[in-house]
């Protein structure tokens, strides 16, 4: 703890807590809370602040250019391209009414899905894009479909925006879904979970998914929040599921 207080907010060192050869104990200033954990013993501790100063995230900006030429999609008036994002839909464990609140346009000039979700638009590609996923006017880390609490609530992680958007499809209220893009959990959603009530991680079942969960949960039990995991069939991920899983991974 005094190795700790030495630091500013924000600010990691590694020190000597024993007799090892080097020092493998890391401390952490953090904005409410100091926090160690030794990757020798594979242990930590927390210790909270009585009065705390919450530092500002630096807003991440995208500068993309949203497609002009995007085409509404309706079922009940069917165009030529309806067909082909259902297809895509039903390929990754999704139907259409998943997404029909997001208001969904196809740009035939990106050859993409069209997704609003709260502070941002989301575009799927149907074609062989490097970029699956590319994001318009987002300013943070992460797609959150039923937006987020920042104070409480309870926090459904996944890797990718699909399986975001079925838990969202699913998932009583109360419950907010959120794809990290990815397996890293950044410094903005990491600043989102500390208050919350429950974390549950829902990545996929597969070697990368595994890695990226054992790191999350050693941040999240470093810092006192209380998280749990919810695993998918083997080599599957949260989008491949049926909705009794859902209801059963916030619910065990």
């Amino acid at each position: 703890l005094r190795e700790a207080k030495k630091l500013a907010i924000g600010r990691s060192a590694r020190v000597y807590h024993g007799a090892e050869h080097r020092p493998n104990l890391v401390v952490r200033n953090l904005p409410d809370r100091y926090t160690c954990y030794c990757h020798r013993c594979h242990d930590g501790g927390v210790v909270m602040k009585e009065y705390v100063k919450v530092q500002p995230v630096v807003q991440r900006d995208s500068t993309l250019e949203l497609p002009s030429d995007a085409v509404p999609l309706n079922p009940d008036a069917p165009n030529a391209h309806l067909s082909k994002v259902v297809g895509l839909l039903h390929s990754k464990g999704l139907s259409f009414p998943v997404v029909a609140k997001y208001n969904p346009r196809y740009s035939p000039s990106a050859n993409r899905l069209l997704l609003d979700v709260p502070g941002q638009t989301i575009g799927r590609s149907l074609g062989t894009s490097t970029a699956k996923w590319v994001r318009y006017n987002a300013q943070c880390s992460y797609v959150a479909p039923r937006g987020v609490k920042v104070h409480g609530g309870r926090f459904f992680l996944c890797e990718d925006a699909f399986s975001a958007l079925k838990a969202a499809f699913y998932l009583p209220d109360g419950w907010y879904p959120i794809a990290m893009l990815g397996t890293e959990l950044h410094k903005d959603l990491l600043h989102l979970v500390l208050s919350s009530d429950l974390v549950v991680l829902a990545f996929d079942n597969d070697d990368a998914g595994i890695a990226g969960s054992i790191k999350a949960a050693r941040k999240l039990r470093l810092l006192g929040t209380a998280f749990k995991y919810a695993w998918c069939s083997v080599g599957c991920d949260p989008k491949n599921e049926s909705a009794q899983w859902f209801i059963e991974a916030v619910n065990a």
